[in-house]
């Protein structure tokens, strides 16, 4: 698992850090990054 994700980072070449969003908000958050930057529609908090 360890070296998938780091295979992804630099394939990808994306690093966030994320605080303070709520369990059901994770993966929204990551899809918006991964899709182009900060552009989830959701309640981040």
């Amino acid at each position: 698992m360890k070296q998938k994700i780091i295979e992804l980072i630099k394939k990808e070449k994306i690093i966030a850090i994320v605080r303070g969003v709520d369990e059901e908000h994770i993966i929204p958050t990551a899809q918006a990054l991964y899709e182009g930057g900060d552009s989830y529609d959701g309640d981040y908090f």
